[in-house]
């Protein structure tokens, strides 16, 4: 099954959700959106970056990366493998790293890292089964596809509203929108939210059920 899948759940709450900007779309139309893989949105990213040079692509996708390595491999800082070489480092395909030689990669920062080289880093981690992590898996698996979806927006949630973090709403963000428009194709429309406001309590929910 494909990565990153979300599922229904049959209780409901009984505050009641206005529109806002995602679109509406029946049944029969959320079974046809096509969901991806995280190789799949790095492929994607990558492409986006090195080949269509799409303006804003490595801002967009960066935090996107950084958040992905935190929740699949606990990396938040330290050092990665990156080419040696920035010619090399325009590659687009996510088995660039995994194909390389020794002699072609050095490690910085992950800090330091461009988005593409996130990307490569990110896709060697996933493509690589021996590399030793401290994540509770070895690597990531299909299986666990849903609940590493909601790790993330559950940390993004306590982040926001728990731990009111400066910076977590404008670092959330643009994840939280690539994962809408990666996994369910939602770039524009209308979304679901509660009528009672941004600030209202009902809104400041910290569960991913709050909508449910």
């Amino acid at each position: 099954s494909d990565l990153l899948q979300f599922t229904d759940i049959s209780q409901k709450t009984s505050a009641k959700p206005a529109a806002t900007d995602l679109p509406t779309r029946k049944p029969e139309q959320r079974e046809k959106i096509s969901q991806k893989t995280p190789l799949e949105i790095i492929e994607d990213a990558l492409k986006d970056i090195v080949v269509l040079r799409k303006k804003g692509a490595s801002e967009k996708y960066s935090p996107v990366f950084k958040e992905m390595l935190a929740t699949f491999f606990q990396l938040r800082q330290g050092n990665v493998l990156v080419f040696a070489s920035s010619k090399q480092s325009q590659n687009e395909s996510v088995y660039a790293l995994v194909e390389a030689s020794a002699e072609e990669l050095m490690k910085i920062p992950l800090d330091k890292c461009s988005a593409t080289q996130l990307g490569h880093y990110l896709a060697y981690l996933i493509l690589k089964p021996e590399i030793t992590h401290t994540h509770k898996s070895s690597q990531p698996k299909p299986n666990s596809s849903h609940r590493e979806t909601l790790e993330i927006i559950e940390d993004g949630l306590n982040d926001i509203v728990v731990l009111r973090k400066k910076g977590a709403s404008k670092y959330f963000s643009p994840v939280f929108k690539e994962m809408l428009a990666s996994l369910f194709q939602l770039r524009r429309g209308n979304a679901l939210v509660f009528s009672s406001g941004a600030k209202s309590k009902d809104t400041q929910n910290e569960s991913v059920y709050a909508l449910v």
